[in-house]
């Protein structure tokens, strides 16, 4: 919490990509058991036979990420998932659990209900844009 009474809740917001995954991951972490926000976009390529970033739908409202190198993280977003225009769409506020390790850390990002966030006044939403990490 800062000095001014105030917390802050960064919201990552724009494309992920293999480039900037390792950065994405390492924010989400940071908020280890505490609010981050998503406005994600992921593009699919379907020319590509196999993507550097990974990313599967288990099911409806689930969506796993993770990049196929040394990085040894996947990212496991429950909630404000959606498919369009050929892409994978995350919107909302999440808590970010531990999910294990088994050979790769795993985190998993519970959905919040994102009008506790917005409309509390102790919480200033900090933007973060991923075309600049």
């Amino acid at each position: 919490m800062s000095t001014s009474g105030l917390r802050h809740v960064r919201v990552l917001d724009g494309s992920i990509s293999a480039d900037n995954f390792e950065r994405v991951s390492e924010i989400v972490m940071d908020e280890l058991n505490d609010v981050v926000g998503l406005q994600l976009r992921q593009e699919v390529w379907p020319d590509e036979d196999d993507p550097p970033l990974q990313v599967h739908s288990l099911e409806t409202g689930r969506l796993v990420i993770y990049k196929r190198d040394e990085t040894e993280i996947e990212l496991v977003i429950n909630g404000g998932v959606s498919w369009q225009h050929g892409g994978w769409n995350v919107d909302g506020f999440y808590i970010v659990k531990p999910g294990g390790t088994q050979g790769i850390s795993s985190f998993g990002l519970m959905q919040v209900e994102e009008a506790i966030v917005r409309l509390n006044p102790a919480i200033r939403i900090v933007r973060v844009n991923l075309d600049e990490l």
